[in-house]
């Protein structure tokens, strides 16, 4: 009977040796297992939380780059702006110059020499003179130059000068104030800085 005790006592050491073997076993699994779950978890985590920075630069770059372009946009639009009051001004100036230029006395001897400088210069022969209403008061003065035939009226000249034609060789030499205008404005705007053509 005792002999049957103590085999029972080392059958229930053996099961009890073999189940704290075995939960020892399992919880060491289990804790390898969790560990490796938390690795993995953390490199998920890390891995969401990098790419939540990426969108998150891309977004706040894609919003300022936006926001850049808006900016640039507006610079240009107020510098494009400025620009063209600047030019309307000169422009402005000049007309008003060249309106008080026409109603003075000097204005009279510098069409006259002008036109026979010209003439001269062009070899014209049969001249036929263009000059705005106003001028006609130097009809005669113009008709007294060498080769001059005609003096008539240039409807489209508003700002005065004159237009030219030699009848004989169908010549045409403008120098009338506003193409002589439009020809400074437009040299004026493409050597200055305001063509803005790189901007």
């Amino acid at each position: 009977m005792a002999y049957d005790e103590k085999k029972l006592l080392n059958f229930k050491n053996s099961i009890i040796k073999q189940a704290q073997e075995n939960s020892k076993k399992l919880i060491e699994e289990a804790l390898t297992k969790k560990e490796e779950e938390l690795k993995n978890l953390e490199q998920q985590t890390l891995e969401e939380i990098f790419s939540y920075m990426q969108n998150e630069i891309k977004n706040i770059k894609a919003y300022y780059e936006h926001e850049l372009t808006k900016e640039i946009f507006n610079f240009k639009k107020q510098t494009l702006a400025f620009r063209n009051e600047l030019i309307d001004k000169i422009y402005e100036i000049c007309i008003n110059n060249i309106k008080n230029f026409t109603k003075s006395e000097e204005y009279k001897e510098y069409l006259i020499n002008k036109v026979e400088k010209i003439a001269l210069k062009n070899n014209c022969e049969n001249i036929k003179i263009l000059i705005k209403k106003e001028d006609l008061v130097l009809k005669e003065n113009l008709l007294n130059l060498q080769n001059v035939s005609d003096v008539q009226v240039d409807y489209e000249n508003k700002l005065g000068g004159f237009k030219i034609l030699d009848l004989n060789n169908n010549i045409e030499i403008d120098e009338s104030f506003s193409s002589i205008l439009d020809e400074a404005m437009k040299n004026f705007y493409e050597n200055s800085k305001l063509n803005l053509k790189n901007f």
